[in-house]
């Protein structure tokens, strides 16, 4: 399977959850729990602990979701599978560093056009 149908198939499974609900069909927990694993940042997520529940979560201001994975170990951490695969992942935290310091501005600026 490519890396585009890999992040293909996570959206598919993202996007048939509701918001809070867990991934319960085996089939799709196999799946994630192993496209996750190829991830450039695996390591440093799941510090080399075991997958056991994964969930559907808002993430950031931008009323967006994600998965959160819960390890063995009772941690709980966000897991972009859009980003798994990028090939640039110093300017993509660069850009979210970028978007976080202006979102009070942005939002000073709304409440001033009231």
């Amino acid at each position: 399977m490519s890396q585009k149908e890999i992040i293909n198939e996570c959206r598919k499974i993202l996007n048939s959850l509701q918001l809070g609900q867990y991934v319960e069909n085996d089939a799709d927990f196999n799946f994630l729990s192993d496209a996750f694993s190829k991830a450039r940042y695996y390591a440093f997520k799941t510090q080399n602990r075991r997958i056991v529940r994964i969930q559907k979560r808002a993430s950031g201001n931008y009323g967006t979701c994600c998965f959160f994975i819960e390890l063995d170990n009772g941690r709980i951490t966000d897991f972009s599978y859009s980003k798994m695969f990028s090939k640039n992942p110093a300017l993509e935290d660069v850009l979210a560093a970028m978007r976080t310091a202006i979102d009070p501005i942005i939002y000073r600026i709304g409440c001033t056009m009231d």
